[in-house]
């Protein structure tokens, strides 16, 4: 299916990956509630896509780690949000993020394997990172999730070590779509990608990177997966949607069915 330059994503759309150039921010929607995984590296780019989609309010933040791709977009959002999950702090710049959280009215909350919570009609679950881990950045992002009319897996920037720590800690199984690790890098495990075989495969990333994303690697892992390939830097805004069909992958002025499995 073919959609014309402008037409509107589908009404019932459940993930929409921002265009946000290198880095991640990843709404997630259902009836009148709405979560952020992420919240990119930039605040204006960031209000853009929130006002796109019509998002004035989050119900569930989640700030996977703290590297400035994934959290510069911060301010964008305070006072926007009524609960936050955090990962482990490395230090005192890690800490006041969740300081201005809390004074600009959000609960904020640090995630550990195991916290499920719902949102509207889905229910989320947290894989990583467990209780008292001793992990910190990529290695300890917090992985997300969500069951409904879809299944989706967010993995912030895991690396293939803390992949097969999540793979050893957790019962695996097929995911409709995967918030691809890292924007694409090299270091991920085809093990892990291999056990959950995503019908979609979300890589948010920036045109012309200098890091070389989505690696020749990743995307060959993807492939043998059978993981169709969906990448923001070609496609802009990516939206996700089922349908009775299978799910609906729109981007900017196009649309097509993948099948679930």
């Amino acid at each position: 299916m073919t959609l014309s330059a402008g037409s509107a994503w589908p009404g019932n759309w459940q993930i929409a990956a921002c265009d946000i150039g290198q880095g991640d921010a990843v709404a997630v929607h259902d009836a009148d509630r709405f979560a952020l995984v992420d919240v990119g590296p930039d605040p204006e780019l960031l209000r853009s896509c929130l006002d796109r989609l019509s998002i004035s309010r989050i119900d569930l933040l989640v700030l996977t780690h703290y590297d400035l791709d994934h959290v510069g977009g911060l301010s964008a959002v305070l006072g926007m949000v009524s609960v936050v999950l955090l990962g482990p702090a490395e230090d005192g710049r890690d800490a006041a993020m969740a300081d201005a959280l809390t004074q600009a009215g959000a609960e904020v909350r640090h995630a550990h394997r195991g916290d499920v919570g719902e949102l509207a009609g889905l229910s989320w679950n947290i894989l990583w990172p467990p209780v008292d881990t001793q992990l910190r950045g990529n290695d300890a992002s917090v992985t997300i999730e969500f069951t409904g009319s879809l299944r989706s897996l967010f993995l912030g920037d895991l690396g293939e070590d803390s992949q097969r720590l999540v793979s050893a800690a957790n019962l695996l199984s097929h995911e409709d779509v995967v918030k691809v690790a890292h924007h694409g890098s090299a270091d991920q495990s085809e093990d892990f990608y291999q056990a959950i075989r995503a019908a979609v495969g979300l890589i948010s990333v920036g045109a012309n990177n200098r890091y070389g994303h989505p690696t020749d690697r990743l995307l060959g892992i993807l492939g043998r997966s059978q993981t169709s390939v969906f990448r923001t830097d070609l496609l802009g805004m990516i939206v996700v949607a089922p349908s009775p069909d299978g799910i609906v992958v729109w981007s900017d002025g196009q649309a097509r069915v993948e099948k679930k499995r």
